[in-house]
């Protein structure tokens, strides 16, 4: 008959040793979840060969245990089984070991290595995070998932090596290991869920494996000492702030045609991020995508480019020169804002909607000339009429002539709107925003000679 060990025994045994150290009996099979629970009195145990499992919470909160022997036999660890044994440095993950269920090791502040065998096909949620002291992880080929907050603020953990099986790093699996420099993305990897690294410190650069097609919200957010970053071609998603706050980001590279979306937030903060070129695929750069990149120079827009969002490059104080290829549909509010040092603007022909002030606080733009003519593409569903970037307003009713310099708008002078005021307006029909006017078709040459001829805009010949 199997022998079971359970709390009143457990209790005992621990009683009756002289330096709490518990050898169980050969014949012991089964030990009770909570059997040795909150035992304060238990140092070291050995675990016999015929017990193949230790159950939830057998030894959560033995603050005083420092080693575990045997366990030859076990194949399942179950949930929060050592959690909180603060003291516990010594542990045998056995070759017949294949779950490590949720909180396992939770809190065992005093393991310093783990190593896992081929074996493990499951690893539960933050079965080993708080280990402050963990240095060291090396994991089998058996895992095909590393879930979420496994090894989560592990402060003090320096290197990770994942076995060549893993398809998805799960949310936080890895957050706040503020220690980490050393981790292999294996090709087999798949998916990297959000937060997954966010606020690994130490971190210096990351290599995608060839099979990554996705990379969650924030995943790599904070890691403040990443400097390059090398995307491979199967990437697909970059989720919102993904390396947002990675100050020390200068290198990024793209080399496949996956990759639709920079997602809002991507690159926020980067301030230390140089020229980036982005691959031919990407339609969308999002809201904030590279705000605050205080150190970016040069942008090279691909030419399947749709949309840039609202601040998408708010911010980049080092950008001189910008040019918005014809794809480009929408340019949104404040795209450009505040970039102290950008002198020139090249405006695609196929704009069909700009956001409110797009380049507004520009100061070298004040007096600049923007390379722009609108092209009669830029309809608003009536076919007589074009929307034009242009120089008026209708405050209460009346028309009142601007000049449109960008980012700033003047009043005309006295002798220019006495020419402007030559032009019969009255078929304009509608209004669009404070920037844009539709105007028949008729006036658009009038108008657009008049502003050449004033330097107001200045007409790019190459695409008329």
């Amino acid at each position: 008959m199997p022998y079971i060990i359970d709390k009143p025994t457990a209790v005992k045994l621990c009683a009756d040793s002289n330096d709490g150290y518990i050898k169980l009996a050969s014949d012991t099979s089964i030990i009770n979840s909570n059997a040795f629970a909150d035992i304060n009195e238990l140092f070291q145990i050995e675990i016999p060969s015929n017990v193949t499992a230790i159950e939830n919470e057998t030894f959560a909160n033995c603050i005083n245990l420092t080693q575990v022997s045997g366990m030859i036999s076990v194949n399942s660890i179950k949930i929060a089984a050592f959690r909180n044994c603060k003291l516990l440095h010594t542990f045998p993950f056995c070759d017949r070991l294949k779950n490590i269920n949720d909180f396992a090791f939770y809190a065992c502040c005093a393991l310093q290595h783990v190593t896992l065998g081929n074996g493990v096909a499951t690893l539960g949620d933050n079965a080993f995070s708080n280990c402050a002291e963990l240095k060291m992880v090396v994991l089998g080929n058996g895992l095909s998932t590393i879930n979420r907050g496994t090894f989560m603020a592990c402060s003090k953990l320096e290197s990770v090596t994942l076995g060549n099986s893993v398809e998805t790093i799960a949310e936080d699996a890895f957050k706040n290991c503020t220690s980490l420099n050393s981790i292999n993305i294996p090709d087999s990897v798949q998916t990297i869920e959000s937060g997954a690294f966010s606020y690994c410190e130490s971190l210096p650069n990351i290599t995608f494996g060839s099979g990554c097609i996705g990379i969650g919200s924030f995943s790599f957010l904070g890691c403040v000492k990443l400097q390059t970053i090398a995307f491979n071609r199967a990437i697909r998603t970059i989720g919102v702030g993904a390396f947002e706050r990675c100050t020390k980001l200068q290198r990024v590279t793209f080399s496949g045609n996956h990759l639709t979306e920079i997602s809002s937030s991507t690159f926020k903060l980067c301030e230390n991020l140089g020229d980036i070129t982005f691959p031919d695929s990407v339609k969308t750069i999002g809201a904030f995508a590279f705000f605050a990149c205080h150190n970016l120079k040069g942008v090279e827009f691909n030419k399947n480019l749709k949309l840039i969002g609202d601040f998408a490059f708010g911010s980049c104080d080092s950008l001189v020169t910008i040019n918005i290829p014809d794809s480009v549909i929408t340019i949104g509010a404040s795209a450009f804002a505040c970039c102290n040092e950008l002198k020139n603007v090249l405006l695609g022909k196929g704009l069909r909607s700009i956001g409110d002030q797009p380049f507004a606080i520009c100061p070298l733009l004040d007096n600049a000339k923007a390379l722009f003519v609108p092209p009669k593409e830029m309809i608003a569903n009536l076919p007589d009429c074009i929307q034009v970037n242009a120089s008026l307003q209708s405050p209460g009713g009346r028309f009142r002539p601007f000049r449109w310099q960008l980012p700033f708008i003047k009043p005309l002078s006295q002798a220019e709107r006495a020419v402007y005021n030559s032009v019969s307006l009255c078929n304009l029909r509608s209004h669009v925003n404070p920037y844009l006017v539709q105007l028949p078709d008729e006036l658009l040459d009038h108008i657009m000679t008049f502003l050449s001829e004033h330097s107001i805009l200045a007409i790019d010949k190459a695409r008329e």
